[in-house]
């Protein structure tokens, strides 16, 4: 499965939690930066655990909300 970009993910997000234009906006603006930290080769290690941990304790879920 290819991931979707953050900023699409944030659009739909918006849409089915009812955040506001302003947060989205917000979240949106930002999506490059977030991606960015975990193109770090510091997390390259950690990800694919972080992957298949994510699958294992939630399998056939699409999104997972991390605040």
């Amino acid at each position: 499965m290819i991931p979707m970009p953050l900023a699409t993910t944030l659009r739909l997000l918006a849409k089915a939690r009812g955040m506001t234009q302003e947060m989205t906006r917000y979240y949106a603006e930002r999506a490059a930066e977030y991606e960015r930290v975990y193109l770090q080769p510091a997390w390259q290690g950690d990800l694919p655990v972080l992957r298949e941990r994510v699958l294992e304790t939630f399998p056939g879920r699409r999104v997972l909300e991390v605040a």
